[in-house]
């Protein structure tokens, strides 16, 4: 890749282009964006999705009308202060998107914004722990962790600042049948509502355990694979790890997490709910 003119050189810029040279800066940004990565040599990505985007609005009406706002170039920061003033992605806001490559496990590429301390305050969250090993005195367990220290409460508040990103995998009949009994799960609530409200309510209650199971489920993809009788026995509960981050059971909320789950096209969705939950089973693998 060029930075600068070369001496002798010049640039001859195309007055026209063919539409097998549009088919080309497709197949090259489709390409380019199967590696989820950041940093300088992403810089070409950006800047052939700008230019065909430019393109296609000039030439082609169909596209200008379903775009909904302009890309602009890729502009580098170098300066660190300015950087760190821009947020990279808003609070609650999970960006994710699953590809399926033949022969291979399916991939879901993931960035997961800050998270909403608002909904979920570290103070109250040490709290509710404290309250789960005993609200008695007497009854409490001896071994249990002691309370958060204001340096570990700072911490805590940093780390749920981060923005994190990464890649998970599963096996695609796997995610398949997650995926479908999800959508099955919206589809009986669905039905459930129009039933009289004691027979609904007799259902919620095992829907809410379908729900949490599946929750687990979509948690066992990120446990890393163990190699070790020692690591058998650092086995992690998914469900208990966010039990405190599952969203109120309603159809809405299911239907979000099949829109995570779905091979078609990526997600964008702001939840803290969701966003809670991806950065805990983010950290199963990632996390020292």
């Amino acid at each position: 890749m060029l930075y600068a003119k070369l001496e002798g050189f010049e640039f001859k810029d195309k007055a026209s282009i063919t539409s097998s040279e549009v088919v080309a800066y497709l197949k090259a940004v489709l390409c380019e964006n199967g590696l989820f990565t950041f940093g300088q040599d992403r810089e070409r990505t950006g800047k052939l999705i700008s230019k065909l985007h430019r393109y296609l609005s000039a030439n082609l009406a169909a596209y200008k009308e379903k775009c909904s706002g302009e890309i602009k170039d890729y502009q580098p920061k170098e300066v660190a202060a300015e950087a760190s003033q821009e947020a990279l992605l808003a609070t609650s806001e999970c960006l994710s998107s699953w590809v399926d490559f033949q022969g291979r496990k399916s991939q879901m590429f993931y960035i997961l914004g800050p998270l909403d301390e608002a909904t979920f305050k570290v103070e109250e969250e040490e709290q509710q722990k404290q309250a789960e090993d005993g609200a008695d005195e007497k009854k409490a367990d001896p071994n249990a962790p002691a309370p958060l220290t204001p340096e570990q409460i700072a911490e805590r508040h940093a780390e749920n600042a981060r923005v994190h990103f990464g890649r998970v995998e599963a096996d695609p009949v796997a995610l398949s049948e997650l995926h479908q009994d999800v959508r099955d799960l919206a589809n009986k609530m669905t039905a459930s509502e129009k039933l009289s409200e004691a027979q609904n309510e007799r259902d919620r209650k095992g829907y809410q355990k379908t729900f949490e199971e599946i929750v687990d489920r979509l948690g066992g993809f990120y446990k890393p694979p163990i190699l070790s009788e020692e690591e058998a026995g650092k086995e992690v509960d998914c469900l208990k790890l966010v039990a405190h981050c599952i969203p109120p059971l309603s159809v809405e909320n299911v239907n979000k997490l099949a829109e995570i789950l779905k091979m078609e096209t990526g997600c964008s969705t702001m939840d803290p709910h969701y966003n809670a939950i991806l950065r805990h089973f983010h950290r199963i693998r990632f996390a020292k």
